[in-house]
Formats: C-alpha cells, sequence, structure tokens
C-alpha cells in the first residue's frame, strides 16, 4: 500500500491560504463596518483589510504567473552494458551531492542554488555517500529529478520510504544500496520507478563518467 504524500509549504500553498485569510478578515470588517453606522475605526478597519486581501491576491497572482514552467522534455535511458545513456542532457542538468550539502538539507548551499537552475536538474548523484530519511528534503529541491544515483551509498529505509515524494523521479541506480527483499517491498508504492541493480556508468549526452567526480570538474561537451 502507497504511503500518503507528506505536505510539503511551498509559496503557491502560503498565497492560497493568505488569499482565503485576508477574504475572510475583510468579510467581517465589511460586516462589522455596516453594523457601526460610520464608527471611524470600523470604517478605517474595513479599508486596512480591503488593502490587505488586495495584497494578499496580488501576491496570489505573481506566484501564479512565476510558477509556470517550461515543458521538459522527457529523458530517453538507453542500457548499454555498463553505461546508461541519458539524454538530452546537458551538463548544466547534473547535480552531484557530497556529504555535507545533502545532510544539510533545505538549509545548506543546495538552497542557495537559483529556482530556475534547480528547476532544471534532472539527475542527482549521491554515490557512497549516508543518506537517511531527511536526506529526501534535499533532493525535494529539485522538482524535475528523474534520474537518481545512489550506487554504493548506504541508505537508511526511511529514505526508501520517503523516494514516493520525488514525484518525477523515473530511475535509480541503486547496485550496493538495496537488497532484493527491500526493493520487492518499495516497488510495490512506487511502480512507475526503474530501480538498475547493476553497476552503471552515467554517460550524459557525449559525456561518459566513469566515478562520480566533484561537480566543478565536470564540463558539458
Amino acid at each position: 500500500m502507497a504511503r500518503p504524500r507528506r505536505s510539503h509549504i511551498t509559496p503557491a500553498k502560503v498565497a492560497i491560504a493568505l488569499a482565503v485569510l485576508t477574504t475572510i478578515f475583510a468579510m467581517i470588517a465589511s460586516a462589522l463596518n455596516a453594523i457601526s453606522d460610520g464608527d471611524p475605526f470600523e470604517v478605517g478597519l474595513h479599508q486596512f483589510a480591503m488593502i490587505l486581501m488586495l495584497a494578499a491576491y496580488s501576491f496570489l497572482i505573481l506566484v501564479i504567473m512565476s510558477s509556470r514552467k517550461k515543458k521538459i522534455a522527457s529523458l530517453q535511458v538507453m542500457d548499454e552494458n555498463e553505461l546508461l545513456s541519458i539524454a538530452p542532457c546537458v551538463r548544466s542538468e547534473v547535480v552531484v551531492l557530497d556529504q555535507s550539502s545533502i545532510d544539510a538539507g533545505t538549509k545548506g548551499p543546495l538552497s542557495k542554488i537559483p529556482y530556475a537552475s534547480r528547476f532544471a536538474m534532472r539527475v542527482a548523484v549521491a554515490r557512497s555517500l549516508k543518506v537517511d530519511e531527511s536526506s529526501i528534503e534535499a533532493l525535494l529541491l529539485f522538482p524535475n529529478l528523474a534520474i537518481l544515483d545512489l550506487q554504493d551509498a548506504t541508505v537508511d529505509r526511511g529514505f526508501w520510504d520517503a523516494l514516493e515524494d520525488l514525484s518525477s523521479l523515473d530511475h535509480v541506480l541503486a547496485n550496493g544500496a538495496i537488497d532484493i527483499a527491500l526493493l520487492k517491498k518499495i516497488s510495490i508504492s512506487i511502480p512507475e520507478v526503474k530501480f538498475w541493480l547493476e553497476p552503471k556508468k552515467l554517460a550524459i549526452g557525449s559525456l561518459v563518467g566513469t566515478k562520480p567526480p566533484p561537480l566543478a570538474a565536470i564540463e558539458s561537451n
């Protein structure tokens, strides 16, 4: 049985909540103003409430406009023996994580990456790291993440249970990171995700990586 998704605070949710709350406040202020028969305090409260409501709806419109996303091309994944070829994909769409960045989660350096860049990330490499349930928060910074490389990572059961929160995920390279018995249980909740259990090297465009190098060492071709 699939686990219910956790709710995450987003700008859209905040904007909607503010719009609802300020609308209720404005309705109450309007009623009080009507009952008070022109009392200066009630009139001022009504005007203040209307200004707040206008600001809240302006913020909501801004969030909706800024959240419009360009269509993201689907990644094509081809198994070529020891290589897993991914296209169309360029270097700027790959993030290589280290232990400190994944441990820091949403409060670390990953959160400093501009949203447009995080939106473009399609592949995350976290090989040989220690990955626990809280690590999912760091990966949620990349809303279009489709491929996750966890080869030889030490992964807690809680992380696998939370993996379904990555709604765009299609492939997980899990050699050395998960046993067959656990994989069978996890696959029930996320049957749409393909797990690769054989050792694989990633081939991104014309670039083939034999090991997950430091982020700055990979260059696009």
